[in-house]
């Protein structure tokens, strides 16, 4: 999430949860790839359409990329 904020909340409910996840404030555009066995989970925007903002583009652009890693 690019929300230092929404990351901050994951944690704490990761935590409550008991689970161990790796969370990272980042843009689409910056994604990395998460190694053997990883597992990327996205929240795309609520209420925005394609063709309406910049982030369908670059998160396309980041699984073209990372399809080829």
């Amino acid at each position: 999430d690019a929300d230092p904020r929404a990351i901050r909340a994951a944690r704490a409910n990761a935590k409550r949860a008991g689970s161990e996840l790796r969370l990272e404030v980042a843009r689409v555009a910056d994604l990395g790839h998460p190694g053997a066995g990883g597992l990327v989970v996205g929240n795309p925007p609520y209420g925005v359409r394609m063709g309406e903002d910049t982030f369908w583009d670059e998160l396309a652009s980041a699984l073209h990329r990372l399809r080829g890693s």
